[in-house]
């Protein structure tokens, strides 16, 4: 796998690939998208946070197949801190990519200095959480509430908080 940040030439691709996925999307923190426009959107608001930080969001790209079959990337907080997550299109799922990408991020906030990672996973999306318990994260609380929109009509419900502490 490769990862590149974004370009605005990625939404349709990103819309079929993964944010108009119900299945894909269901279990993150924002709404299935209905058409490639708003994942347009996102993309614009990418460019200018790459700008503003000099880091952000990243689409991953199969090195197979040359197609995004995912996006990862680092959302930069306070006093050096990052999160992370990731989204896969379902035909990269079972391949190890999840951890993989999700090293990436820990290798690149570690070249940043950032000293503590996050994460935050649904309760019911195990798989995720496998993956950060093998790349170390460790579960810091179950207070946090989050709103997905895709589950149970967009209730809010309590979410897996991780930490990955870096130095």
């Amino acid at each position: 796998m490769l990862l590149r940040r974004p370009r605005l030439d990625d939404a349709q691709e990103l819309f079929e690939a993964i944010t108009s996925d119900a299945l894909v999307v269901r279990l993150v923190g924002w709404p299935r998208h209905t058409d490639s426009e708003a994942t347009l959107q996102v993309l614009v608001r990418s460019d200018d946070y790459w700008r503003e930080h000099g880091v952000g969001p990243f689409v991953v790209v199969g090195s197979d197949s040359h197609s995004i079959i995912g996006t990862t990337g680092l959302s930069l907080t306070a006093n050096n801190c990052a999160s992370t997550g990731y989204v896969l299109a379902r035909a990269a799922w079972g391949r190890g990519l999840a951890s993989e990408a999700l090293t990436e991020m820990v290798r690149l906030a570690t070249r940043l200095d950032i000293t503590e990672l996050t994460a935050f996973v649904h309760p019911q999306n195990l798989k995720s959480i496998r993956v950060l318990d093998k790349l170390k994260f460790e579960l810091r609380s179950t207070e946090r509430t989050e709103h997905f929109p895709n589950v149970d009509g967009g209730v809010a419900c309590s979410v897996l908080d991780y930490v990955r502490v870096l130095r």
